[in-house]
This record gives C-alpha cells, sequence and structure tokens, in this order.
C-alpha cells in the first residue's frame, strides 16, 4: 500500500515540475490602436473659445505743465478784523492767499512845547507871557522827563504843527517838535492767483484808500502735483496645458 502512496506524490511532484518549467507565460491580448484625427482634437478647457490678442499697452498720456502762479501784496490793512473781511472776498474769487501780521513803529501825533524849566514858578510866569502875547492854548507838563515843561499844543498833522512853532518863534519863543509815536499791528494778504484771475484782483475796490496791491516777487507759487503713477498693466493670462481629448471621431 505504501509504494501505491509514494508512486502518486511522484506523479504530483512531476507534474508540478512541468508546470513550472514548461508552461508558456500568459501575453495579453493586443489591442488595435485606432488612428485619430489629430486636427480635430480640442483641449476640453479651450473648447469653442476664440483666441484673441493680447491688448497693447495705452502710452502714457503726456501732462500739460500747470500755468505759474502770479503773486500780489496787498495792503495794510490797520485792524485783523478788516483783513478778515478781505479775506472773504478773495475766498468768493476762489483766490488763495495768506495773511501777514507786521508790527510797525507809526508816528501819531505831534506836539509842539517849551523846554522843562527849573521850577514850577518859572514856567507858570513863561504862560503868563504867552498869554499876553495871544496864546491860550497851554498847560504845564508833569510827565517824567518832561517836568515843569510848558506842552503848546498836540496835533495830528505834522504841516499844522510846525506852521505853529514859525508863530511861536514869531513872538520870541523858542518851542519844540516831538514826535508822539505808537506801535501798530498791520495785515498784510499775500495772494496767490492764475493769470486768468488777475483780472478780477485788479477790479476789486477797498473803502480804505491806504490798501494798495502790488507784485509780490517773493510770493512762492505753489508746487505742480506730480502726474499719478501708470498703473502696471493686466497679467496675459496664460491658457492651460493641453489635456487628453476627452473624445475622438474616428470616421473618415
Amino acid at each position: 500500500m505504501k509504494w501505491i502512496v509514494g508512486l502518486l506524490v511522484l506523479i504530483n511532484l512531476g507534474v508540478l515540475m512541468w508546470i513550472l518549467w514548461y508552461a508558456e507565460p500568459e501575453v495579453p491580448p493586443i489591442v488595435e490602436r485606432t488612428e485619430v484625427a489629430r486636427e480635430k482634437l480640442r483641449p476640453i478647457g479651450e473648447r469653442g473659445v476664440p483666441l484673441q490678442a493680447r491688448a497693447p499697452r495705452p502710452a502714457p498720456v503726456p501732462v500739460a505743465p500747470a500755468p505759474d502762479a502770479v503773486c500780489f501784496r496787498l495792503g495794510p490793512f490797520a485792524g485783523a478784523e478788516a483783513a478778515g473781511e478781505a479775506g472773504q472776498r478773495l475766498t468768493d474769487l476762489k483766490l488763495a492767499y495768506e495773511s501777514r501780521e507786521e508790527k510797525q513803529m507809526t508816528v501819531t501825533g505831534y506836539r509842539v512845547y517849551l523846554s522843562p524849566y527849573k521850577t514850577l514858578a518859572q514856567a507858570e510866569a513863561v504862560r503868563r507871557e504867552l498869554r499876553r502875547k495871544g496864546f491860550r492854548d497851554h498847560v504845564v507838563m508833569t510827565e517824567a522827563g518832561f517836568k515843569n515843561a510848558v506842552s503848546l499844543g498836540l496835533f495830528t498833522v505834522e504841516e499844522n504843527a510846525r506852521r505853529h512853532l514859525r508863530n511861536l518863534a514869531a513872538k520870541g519863543f523858542k518851542a519844540q517838535l516831538q514826535f508822539q509815536h505808537q506801535v501798530k499791528s498791520l495785515f498784510w494778504l499775500e495772494v496767490r492767483s492764475q493769470p486768468d484771475q488777475v483780472e478780477a484782483l485788479r477790479a476789486l475796490v477797498w473803502k480804505d484808500t491806504a490798501v494798495k496791491l502790488a507784485p509780490d516777487a517773493a510770493c512762492t507759487p505753489a508746487p505742480v502735483a506730480a502726474p499719478p503713477a501708470e498703473k502696471p498693466a493686466p497679467a496675459e493670462k496664460t491658457p492651460p496645458a493641453d489635456k487628453p481629448a476627452a473624445g475622438a471621431d474616428s470616421s473618415g
């Protein structure tokens, strides 16, 4: 019985060896390739979309230089209120301006007087002599530096004061003239206008005859604004890479 089992084992080993050494490898079936018409293929992403040429970059537009500003100095105005009213008139004409305040020593009056005397009694004696010769307006001064001087009048017009000096000299009185000073604030408007605004500016009439319009060489024209930077052209859209055709017409 054992020899039958051994025989079967030998037979099985032989069959296994035959399969491993002599069996032919399996070959995949050959599929015949169909010829495709390439001219009929289109990428999926561009199906039916016409190609467009890239738009040329626009040429920069030249910026015309702004006309030079014309500058004037308007004034003087005796007070801030008067200068403010003038500034409002300039604003109504769309004129740019800057207000400037200047301190100035001005003559406000002219005093005619006789130099101080040593005593009050001497000053009073001179006053009696003045009245005798027809001069009625005079007073003994008491302020510092002029104590016991005799004031003969305060004038607002210089010529009137000098005429009084001559009249006193003709009667034998050697009077003197003193200028009265005061620090006053004067206001000026520095006006910057365009050439087409000059005529309207010159046509303005001011109540104060001292107010004058004069060219101002020191007025600096406003700087011309730089043209805006050119925007970069939009990046060209890159078409998607070719993809395998979704299908092909194999006819014809």
